[in-house]
């Protein structure tokens, strides 16, 4: 009898047991209508998805929306803590990566990286989150100073990702601007679009820059040269270049030694701009042709803005109806494009060091939903 009364507690047990419901997973349709929130009324969302995970703690689906919400709510801590150790369901194991990458991106770009390369190499090559991957990965990439790891990813992309695109590689590092945005264009050919970038690093307080007025300053903002308007300062013999329009010294082409030193004139007259010392020539642009003593350059093309450095004579040329970059060795060597596209700019400017500029554009935004 007491035998029997063991057997039948043991049959009791696994009857209840399997007829237990599991905790393990939410039930379809209740993540499906939190799926929706998200995307229709993400703030009733946190508080469904909260429920939710309550309810089914080791649901990694659900912890995954959840801790999206989390970081586009600025709980990048909470979302990692939630996704540590998850591989997902339907959600795919390459998204937990790519979210941790995105949670960690401000605090631990280092370890971002590593994430998000995880979750590249994890996902299918017809994942439509792919491109936001890329996206993610190049940003990182720029900001740690690997400008070919950047480009490799928006090339990956399509060759676009924001704030990102890739050119032809230009051969030495460019400051570029189009269409009224300004871009730095690495040696690779990676674009990295920048309201504030520049090539060099910042100059001495006493030397001269160029201010919107225009007008020639101290790099502190102190007094340069006297009342005038003066513009297109460039390096030139032993001092600076620049263009004075209405000023004392007259109009035509200027040489300044430093900031307080008297200008020297060299070439007057008025319609003037873009000077540039090569070799120990001087070239400007005049009656919209370059020109040097010996009269005009490149059989007269139509130039508009001459830039000079090491790699060669950068010229800004009226081609197809856009302003069109082109580069010369030197002033007795034909013109050619910069870039296999094309594309059209306004004015360029070699870098002489590493471009500097931002990570462009805010973190990539939420991944699609799932299918």
């Amino acid at each position: 009898m007491q035998v029997r009364c063991k057997l039948g507690f043991v049959a009791i047990f696994v009857v209840v047991a399997s007829s237990a419901p599991s905790l393990a997973a939410a039930p379809a349709d209740a993540l499906a209508a939190a799926v929706r929130d998200v995307f229709d009324m993400p703030d009733e969302a946190v508080a469904t998805l909260t429920a939710l995970h309550t309810a089914h703690p080791e649901d990694d689906d659900v912890a995954w929306w959840l801790a999206r919400l989390w970081i586009d709510d600025g709980r990048r801590a909470d979302a990692l803590a939630l996704l540590d150790g998850r591989i997902g369901k339907k959600v795919p194991q390459s998204h937990f990566f790519w979210l941790r990458a995105r949670a960690l991106a401000p605090a631990d770009a280092r370890r971002a990286r590593a994430e998000v390369e995880r979750a590249l190499d994890l996902a299918s090559a017809v994942d439509p989150a792919r491109a936001e991957m890329y996206a993610l990965a190049a940003r990182l990439a720029w900001a740690a100073d690997d400008d070919a790891a950047a480009a490799t990813h928006v090339r990956a992309a399509g060759g676009a990702t924001p704030g990102f695109s890739v050119w032809s590689a230009p051969g030495a590092p460019l400051r570029v601007e189009s269409a009224g945005h300004a871009y730095v264009v690495t040696a690779s050919g990676l674009v990295v679009e920048s309201a504030n970038a520049t090539c060099l690093s910042t100059p001495p307080a006493t030397a001269p820059v160029e201010r919107p007025g225009p007008a020639v300053l101290r790099a502190d903002g102190g007094s340069c040269l006297g009342a005038g308007a003066r513009a297109d300062l460039a390096p030139g013999g032993d001092g600076w270049l620049y263009v004075a329009v209405d000023a004392p010294e007259g109009e035509g082409i200027f040489t300044l030694p430093a900031c307080g030193e008297a200008p020297r004139a060299l070439r007057r007259g008025a319609g003037l701009s873009s000077p540039a010392w090569v070799g120990g020539e001087l070239l400007w642009v005049e009656g919209g042709a370059a020109r040097c003593e010996a009269g005009a350059l490149w059989g007269g093309a139509p130039v508009l803005r001459l830039e000079a450095g090491p790699p060669g004579i950068l010229a800004i040329v009226w081609a197809a109806g856009e302003p069109r970059l082109r580069v010369a060795a030197s002033p007795d060597a034909p013109l050619s494009a910069v870039f296999a596209e094309d594309p059209p700019i306004s004015r360029a400017a070699w870098c002489t060091s590493r471009p500097a500029a931002p990570a462009p554009g805010a973190p990539p935004p939420p991944p699609p939903r799932p299918r």
